[in-house]
């Protein structure tokens, strides 16, 4: 990890593609730039023959746990994650079908078992980043052989939605199916419980008067 006082100077060992933005992508990194970012940020970090990628820090890696976000693969393969689940808007680019190229010669060899839901469109057309217009989404789950129960579970879960809004119970059913352990599930709902309370003290402090009212 970095820290970055002045982006322009970043931008300019990124080169063009970063000239427009402040940032907020994903870019892969040549030798040259890698070389020119560790000499100016004193940064000691040779990614042996891999990609090298550079991105904005995420405060979900601020999480006592490995979060599952970009590892499931992996977590998968290993032996210790038996439920993924992705939401892609379509209509799809080339890009937003990469995770499933990844799965796909393992569903194919029988180490994972893939399912497809329905389209689901939305009510209208949808904006999003970067002006792409979206119709609706489509689901893509992955589980490993012997726990596909977890799939009819979590879209059970979701349909509960119809009778009321998300609480701490469904997150926790939500995280014990992607296959985190009671310990980390108490984490999250508590940071979860944490910032709504914060939430709610910003909107508090929003809504008292900046000085005292006249008749």
């Amino acid at each position: 990890m970095l820290r970055v006082a002045d982006l322009k100077q970043l931008q300019l060992f990124l080169g063009v593609d970063a000239d427009d933005d402040d940032l907020r992508g994903t870019y892969t990194l040549d030798a040259a730039q890698l070389r020119a970012i560790r000499d100016e940020y004193g940064i000691d970090f040779d990614p042996g023959q891999r990609e090298c990628l550079l991105a904005r820090a995420h405060s979900i890696r601020d999480v006592p746990y490995l979060v599952h976000t970009g590892y499931e693969l992996f977590l998968m393969l290993e032996g210790t994650k038996p439920f993924a689940k992705f939401t892609i808007e379509y209509p799809t680019e080339h890009d937003d079908l990469l995770v499933e190229a990844l799965f796909e010669p393992h569903v194919q060899s029988g180490a994972l078992i893939r399912r497809v839901m329905p389209d689901e469109p939305f009510p209208k057309p949808i904006q999003g980043w970067g002006g792409r217009v979206f119709h609706g989404t489509r689901k893509v789950f992955y589980a490993l052989p012997g726990e596909e129960w977890r799939i009819d579970a979590f879209n059970l879960v979701w349909e509960q939605l119809k009778y009321g809004p998300w609480n701490d119970t469904l997150e926790r059913l939500d995280g014990t199916l992607l296959g985190y352990s009671e310990e980390q599930n108490n984490w999250w709902i508590e940071r979860r419980r944490r910032l709504r309370a914060e939430g709610r003290e910003k909107l508090a402090g929003k809504a008292e008067p900046d000085g005292p009212s006249s008749a």
